[in-house]
């Protein structure tokens, strides 16, 4: 008589419960955002000691902002195909390793074009890590509750964006500003360690190759422990699997428009959001706002994003993507008030607060939207090509900004120019909205299953 049993890998990634496995998984990976956070923003909060010690314009660390962006750009998609390729696991490793080296070699740069050129090189690795965390995430979370777990992963993200501010505030006095690029170098090194050692590789990329069935049965017993005194397993995996040229995956079987406006939003709202999170320390800082007011208004753009990302969340969790280009039109308005705040710090406050609530809550579901529309076989490309092609508004974001800061353009005519891209990303999202509605493979793809 034979003992073999029968497991559907899906059904035990749909019905599993929060237990030791996951909130592990979900430490490790929030680690790897915050590294990842961390190092996408330094440059952020090191710019006005940099411009001070080198005696440069504030305008020249525009085209260094934009060079990081190239290189997240770069990395979005260089490493997301390798994601897709070899496993979300070494791409990871491998993002925090090149951060790490280029980190490391900032501290000794000494003129801005050395600066823009280890930029690119420590974007690429930032740009390699996210898109296999969030396919990573995506995989192992059960559908009614992706979104919400993309948003998790986030706060590491933000988290890590934000915590440059104490850096600043406490250790550049005796330190410089070398000390944010020391602590870029050490933190990639010691979490790509904890990686190797500690995290699974996703089970869904894992069921893509027949040769693996020896580590999904590992990686099974973990997620369910009842599962791991079972000697004979049969498996059965419902994953979609496509040999050819991957890029054309994401416009094939109906994905194509939703593609290109996906692009389209991931271009106007991360245009916005990089010009807030690397200007805005800079512009703020002035006699009439002091360099703690100006951190903290920084700061709270990130803590908006974590609190407006979990309520547009539940709305994806739901199947709805309407709300994320709602989110995208209040931030018009609020972008243009942090130019307008006229001196007011309550004001100030809630305008970054709420713009952090639209821009950077919007860009996190917009992260969890791509992780559940693309398949298995070419989610981590879908979510590389989404950023990478976004990080062109990553790009000009800070350029723009540091051209019109460079022609001393008044803070609320420049803070007007930056609420244009949340308007466009509205507009973008709401046609997004409308394609799920009247879209058979979009509706299906976005939709949530229902709880078990």
């Amino acid at each position: 008589m034979s003992d073999t049993s029968t497991i559907d890998v899906n059904d035990v990634i749909e019905s599993q419960k929060l237990g030791r496995f996951q909130i592990g998984l979900g430490a490790l990976l929030l680690l790897c955002m915050f590294v990842d956070g961390f190092e996408a923003q330094a440059p952020g909060f090191a710019a006005p000691a940099i411009i001070r010690d080198w005696h440069i314009p504030r305008a020249a660390m525009g085209l260094v902002f934009g060079a990081g962006n190239l290189g997240l750009m770069l990395g979005a998609v260089l490493l997301g195909i390798l994601g897709d390729r070899f496993g979300r696991k070494l791409t990871i490793v491998a993002g925090c390793v090149l951060l790490a080296a280029f980190s490391f070699a900032t501290i000794y740069a000494t003129d801005i074009t050395t600066l823009r050129l280890l930029r690119i090189g420590s974007g690429i690795g930032v740009g390699g890590v996210l898109p296999s965390v969030i396919a990573l995430g995506t995989e192992f979370s059960p559908k009614r509750v992706q979104a919400t777990t993309i948003w998790v992963l986030l706060i590491g993200y933000q988290a890590g964006a934000s915590s440059g501010a104490l850096i600043s505030t406490f250790l550049f006095a005796e330190y410089g500003w070398q000390v944010m690029f020391l602590i870029g170098a050490v933190l990639p090194i010691f979490v790509a360690l904890l990686v190797l050692a500690l995290l699974p590789e996703s089970i869904r990329f894992l069921s893509l190759d027949p040769a693996a069935r020896d580590r999904m049965v590992k990686v099974l017993s973990r997620i369910e422990p009842a599962l791991a005194g079972q000697t004979q397993v049969r498996l059965v995996v419902r994953e979609e699997q496509k040999t050819g040229f991957r890029l054309g995956h994401l416009f094939a079987q109906g994905r194509g428009a939703f593609t290109l406006i996906l692009w389209a939003v991931y271009v106007a709202n991360l245009m916005a959001l990089q010009f807030l999170l690397t200007w805005l320390p800079t512009v703020l800082e002035s006699p009439s706002v002091p360099r703690g007011v100006a951190a903290t208004a920084t700061v709270l753009v990130p803590v908006g994003g974590i609190a407006g990302g979990l309520i547009l969340s539940r709305f994806l969790n739901r199947g709805s993507i309407r709300p994320i280009a709602v989110a995208f039109a209040l931030g018009v308005p609020m972008v243009a008030l942090i130019g307008s705040s006229g001196g007011s710090t309550a004001l100030l406050m809630l305008a970054t607060f709420g713009a952090g609530c639209a821009v950077i809550g919007g860009q996190t579901n917009l992260h969890a939207a791509a992780g559940r529309f693309y398949p298995t076989f070419i989610r981590s490309n879908g979510i590389g090509w989404a950023n990478g092609v976004g990080r062109i508004g990553s790009i000009l974001g800070p350029v723009i900004g540091g051209v019109l800061i460079g022609i001393d353009l008044p803070s609320s005519q420049l803070f007007l120019f930056a609420a244009v891209p949340p308007l466009c990303a509205a507009i973008a999202c709401f046609a997004l909205a409308r394609l799920q509605s009247n879209s058979a493979p979009v509706r299906a793809a976005l939709a949530a299953q229902p709880s078990h």
